[in-house]
């Protein structure tokens, strides 16, 4: 600095302040518009997820209905009333493979439409590679009066493990509960898509930024040159003729 002369001291100490505030606003700015991208994802995700789930919740309450109205007709033996209940259901389907089934408290298997090898059996320990226990879990979500469930299960449209998102309630009539299940893997897909969308966009926008920035930081820059040199140095260079 002491090598330098006056009119480069008064410039850098004039240009350098502009310089270092507008990389501080485009550094905020920037951090902002990241920030933003992430939280629209998000949401974008968790409406999807609900989208899923209020259907879910549609299809079930359907199949419940159904199943109730054959359970509370007292014309039928209850033999009859389970065996005509199971009946209806069975021929319920929604979407490409979409079905309902029905276990116990005790996730003994009651009906089941794709395995009726099933039926009779028990699945209390079934649990997924991630370690969750899908039919306890959908058990105590029924008998909480209704709930969702995320599990992974094999998708043989894929032929291999998917995300899956099951809803259950409670049968009280079989002193069971009635379910179905939906693949998510689409949410996953979508919310790729989303995120590629606005990679693109905020990419765009960061380079635009950017440029403005230089632009304003040159602007600024050659007019307090202009200013230093015509209204600072010049009058001290004159003065010390």
């Amino acid at each position: 600095m002491r090598n330098l002369s006056v009119k480069a001291k008064i410039i850098m100490l004039s240009v350098v302040p502009i310089i270092l505030a507008v990389v501080s606003i485009s550094v905020l700015t920037l951090m902002e518009i990241k920030k933003d991208g992430k939280n629209q994802v998000k949401d974008y995700e968790q409406k999807l997820f609900a989208e899923k789930e209020a259907q879910l919740l549609h299809y079930v309450e359907i199949a419940k209905s159904t199943v109730q109205s054959f359970l509370n007709d007292d014309s039928l033996t209850d033999e009859e009333k389970k065996k005509v209940a199971l009946k209806a259901i069975n021929a319920q389907r929604y979407g490409t493979d979409g079905y309902f089934f029905i276990y116990d408290y005790d996730g003994n298997c009651v009906f089941h439409p794709i395995k009726p090898e099933n039926v009779g059996k028990n699945f209390i320990d079934a649990h997924d590679d991630d370690g969750v226990y899908f039919i306890q879990e959908l058990r105590n979500a029924a008998q909480s009066g209704g709930g969702s469930v995320e599990y992974s299960y094999f998708k043989a449209s894929r032929n291999a493990i998917a995300p899956k998102l099951g809803y259950a309630l409670p049968l009280r009539e079989l002193n069971a509960f009635i379910g179905s299940g939906i693949y998510i893997d689409d949410i996953q897909d979508q919310v790729a898509e989303r995120e590629q969308q606005i990679s693109e966009t905020t990419s765009s926008l960061v380079t635009k930024i950017i440029l403005f920035s230089l632009f304003i930081t040159l602007a600024f820059s050659a007019l307090i040159f202009y200013v230093v040199q015509k209204m600072i140095v010049k009058p001290i260079l004159t003065l010390s003729e």
